[in-house]
């Protein structure tokens, strides 16, 4: 039995209200992601950049969302001060939910085009790099109004919404998941039907010596391309057995396509796990020990050199080790019993 997942929703005359959050952006420091969007960190900018929500790229553009808006819930047959705009950020690593920002539609020309989401008091789940955030937009009911067959009704019911992800080098999401276009599957010469393809780019070289396995701490530069409908699924539930389980296997695809860089690169042989500090295959080794021993564990440094050696006698027992380690095996039993 096949088993998929859909997003019911019973109402009419909402599609204007998506469009309306999907043109929003977050702006974390001087970078920016769009609807849906997933950002990595360094681990002190998660702490400390500021977070900012852009409601529109320019006056004229808020003007028109605050109209835009307008008419869309009075074309729903509802009041302004029904519906309110709401901004949450939540942390599954610290188990916790925080309201940034909220504001009725009724007031949202008094409101700025840029919202600040980092106050001086900075919000918790902004201010641990482990724990990684996402941040969504919600369009919702602000009290209940009278029931109309097809038309929400219940204080709460969202009318649409969209999600942000913010991970720093440290919260387990190390690589960047991208929608795979047809202008991207031509650039990369990937065939129609392509699932993912990763993309390993920006990797730096030691000036000095000529090695190729100079330290590389730009995390981004890891990119897992993906299909946009199997992404699109994966966002809508990101948290579902299926999900999880395929978020496990891409990681262990990244594992496999930055061994098999490394490899290839002049000092592979002769490297040693210090030589690998700061790379992206060094880093990807502290996560497997952590994993499978704890930061703290005296043998740490023992089993990193073993799995090193091992990545370069036999990388198809190292990426069977890794797959292990995360427990792809568990989740994908629980995707199947689904």
């Amino acid at each position: 039995m096949i088993v998929t997942q859909h997003t019911i929703r019973p109402f009419d005359g909402l599609a204007p209200f998506q469009e309306i959050v999907d043109r929003m952006r977050l702006r974390v420091g001087d970078e920016s992601i769009g609807a849906e969007g997933h950002l990595l960190i360094s681990d002190s900018g998660y702490a400390s950049q500021p977070v900012r929500l852009e409601i529109a790229a320019n006056d004229a553009g808020f003007d028109a969302f605050v109209e835009e808006t307008a008419a869309a819930i009075t074309q729903l047959g509802l009041e302004l001060e029904d519906v309110e705009f709401a901004v949450i950020a939540s942390s599954s690593y610290l188990k916790l939910v925080e309201v940034l920002w909220r504001c009725s539609a009724g007031a949202l020309s008094e409101c700025k085009r840029v919202i600040n989401l980092t106050p001086s008091d900075r919000p918790r789940t902004l201010t641990s790099p482990r724990s990684g955030a996402r941040i969504e937009v919600v369009l919702c009911l602000a009290r209940q109004v009278k029931e109309v067959s097809l038309r929400p009704w219940r204080r709460g019911t969202w009318l649409a919404q969209t999600q942000f992800t913010l991970n720093s080098e440290v919260s387990g999401n190390n690589f960047r998941m991208r929608p795979l276009s047809d202008e991207d599957r031509l650039r990369m010469e990937l065939p129609k039907g392509t699932l993912r393809h990763v993309e390993i780019l920006s990797l730096a070289t030691d000036s000095e010596s000529g090695e190729n396995l100079a330290p590389v701490t730009d995390e981004s530069s890891v990119s897992v391309w993906i299909d946009p409908r199997l992404l699109a699924r994966i966002s809508s539930n990101p948290n579902g057995a299926a999900a999880k389980a395929l978020q496990l296997q891409l990681f262990v695809d990244v594992v496999g396509a930055v061994l098999a860089n490394a490899r290839a690169r002049d000092g592979f042989e002769q490297a040693t796990s210090n030589d690998l500090e700061d790379t992206l295959l060094g880093r990807l080794l502290d996560a497997l020990v952590g994993g499978r021993l704890g930061p703290s564990t005296s043998r740490r440094s023992d089993l990193k050199e073993h799995l090193l050696d091992l990545a370069r006698s036999d990388p198809d027992r190292f990426l069977t080790f890794t797959a292990a380690t995360v427990g792809l095996l568990q989740a994908t039993m629980e995707a199947l019993e689904q």
